[in-house]
């Protein structure tokens, strides 16, 4: 089962121009067969996406939310609101593991190979003296311990950036995803996390995401869907 991870909509993100019209219509071109929701400003909620799933047959809306937190940008399944104290990540494990919820640290190297000063905008090293240069220094972050799977293919991140995160997932063993990151029509799709089960409910994706049997997947310009490979 093909599912875009990582999606944003006009509904539930003020930087997103993406209505849901245009998502599901481009579902329909690259033939996917999900998106999870991962909106900026909280899940949608049961009752929006039980309304929204009425008018789309096909396409499967799974809730999900984009958290910022004092070191990047996690998302996060199986939440149904935001929580206080999400923002710090040590607070976050705690309540994801409360609420049952699972949780991915995503595009952990955004701008991390930029020169100076924009490398200054990834979040995750910016308050060291000292910039990590290999996977082993950099996989001694405490975050990598505290999320459930890594995000290593992200369509607002550059291949290089992406490969990091992927060199330090395989690394330290971590589980990866896949996610467009959308804001847009065209961005929807172009990186997916393809599943051996279906899915239908959060429930069953949180099922899926905790048995493992996953892997990140990239849309070819001929619209294939094909693992991705280092």
């Amino acid at each position: 089962m093909k599912i875009d991870m990582h999606v944003h909509t006009s509904y539930g993100s003020s930087d997103s121009n993406l209505s849901l019209d245009e998502l599901v219509n481009r579902s329909k071109i690259i033939d996917i067969d999900a998106v999870c929701l991962t909106e900026h400003g909280g899940p949608w909620g049961q009752q929006a996406i039980t309304h929204a799933q009425q008018r789309f047959d096909r396409l499967q809306l799974l809730d999900a939310i984009e958290i910022e937190t004092e070191v990047g940008h996690i998302t996060g399944f199986g939440f149904t609101k935001y929580i206080s104290g999400m923002r710090n990540p040590e607070d976050l494990r705690k309540i994801a593991d409360k609420e049952n919820a699972f949780i991915v640290l995503a595009h952990p190297f955004r701008n991390f190979t930029q020169k100076p000063p924009y490398n200054n905008n990834n979040l995750l090293f910016k308050d060291y003296k000292i910039k990590p240069e290999t996977i082993e220094e950099v996989s001694k972050h405490p975050i990598f311990q505290l999320v459930d799977a890594i995000e290593v293919l992200n369509g607002g991140t550059s291949e290089r950036e992406n490969l990091w995160a992927w060199d330090v997932a395989k690394y330290l063993g971590k589980p990866m995803v896949g996610g467009s990151d959308a804001h847009s029509f065209n961005g929807v799709g172009r990186y997916m996390t393809v599943f051996e089960d279906e899915i239908d409910s959060v429930k069953s994706l949180l099922y899926s995401l905790k048995n493992g049997k996953y892997y990140p997947a990239e849309l070819t310009e001929s619209n294939a869907v094909v693992p991705f490979r280092r």
